[in-house]
């Protein structure tokens, strides 16, 4: 095949703008800091950074619903811990009550009269919320789920069953309500029937039955918030994980898609050379033919 002058020419020309491309990406890489620019720069690191990045963003939200469940179990431990303190004062209250030896109908009374202010602030707690959300409602979040009354068991109950289910993690999940009624119902009548019956000045019931059920129901809450700690850990444990994987992720991402300043500026000042030298060998290819003169 013969070679003419134009062929080396259209040779030399498609070299000279492969390395200027060549210089190009390189000086992008560093000037940007990403090493992958567009899928063609490496079709495996892109379609692994966005696993990465995916990957990422997934427990981004894991971690978000993670922070939120702990506010939320946080508060009820608080709440489970003000309803334990009201369930020891009026244990408390009701050995002194007992004692009808030495205990007068107007002492009784009194004593009934501070019980009674237990059992409101009882249901008080037991109305707790977070960020206007009800603790102790079920899903009925928006309205308080205890309201007083007047006869036993000594409250209503407007919420409801329904477990705030939470996903942590894939495929883990952790309900992070306590069931309202079950909780602080028991708490409430405990506390009602020891009033009546301090105020009747029933000595004999307050030791033989009222100091047993706030036994029970003190039990009742003391097992609720010990079930609370247990999750809490658990999503401690949980988040401490996901951080850490957070982390590794980031910095495989990191080595998949960024650039290695060291590396790009060796090979930068390398390209620079070659395409300086092309420029220079080409210049001396492509020279003027005699065709260049006659046209």
């Amino acid at each position: 095949m013969r070679i003419t002058h134009q062929m080396i020419t259209d040779t030399t020309i498609r070299n000279m703008r492969n390395n200027l491309d060549r210089l190009e990406q390189l000086q992008n890489s560093i000037t940007t800091g990403k090493r992958l620019s567009r899928p063609s720069d490496d079709p495996t690191g892109v379609a692994r950074a966005l696993t990465y990045t995916s990957d990422i963003a997934s427990g981004e939200v894991y971690l978000r619903t993670m922070d939120s469940s702990m506010s939320w179990m946080s508060a009820t431990d608080d709440a489970l811990s003000s309803a334990g303190d009201l369930l020891q004062r009026a244990r408390e209250l009701a050995v002194q009550g007992a004692n009808t030896g030495t205990m007068t109908g107007g002492d009784m009374a009194a004593i009934g009269a501070e019980v009674d202010n237990l059992m409101k602030q009882m249901i008080v707690t037991g109305n707790a919320s977070l960020r206007g959300q009800r603790l102790f409602g079920g899903e009925q979040v928006d309205t308080d789920p205890f309201a007083g009354t007047a006869g036993l068991p000594g409250y209503t109950y407007t919420g409801d069953t329904g477990q705030m289910r939470r996903e942590y993690d894939v495929n883990a999940y952790l309900v992070i309500n306590t069931p309202g009624q079950a909780t602080f119902g028991p708490a409430i009548t405990a506390l009602m029937n020891l009033r009546d019956h301090l105020n009747a000045g029933n000595g004999a019931a307050v030791s033989g039955t009222d100091i047993s059920a706030v036994d029970a129901a003190l039990d009742t809450v003391l097992s609720a918030r010990a079930e609370v700690g247990a999750k809490m850990n658990r999503v401690e444990a949980a988040q401490g994980r996901q951080n850490l994987l957070q982390v590794n992720l980031e910095d495989l991402r990191s080595k998949t898609e960024d650039t290695d300043f060291a590396e790009a500026a060796s090979k930068y000042s390398i390209q620079e050379t070659v395409y300086k030298a092309s420029l220079q060998v080409g210049g001396q290819a492509i020279q003027p033919s005699l065709l260049d003169y006659l046209k």
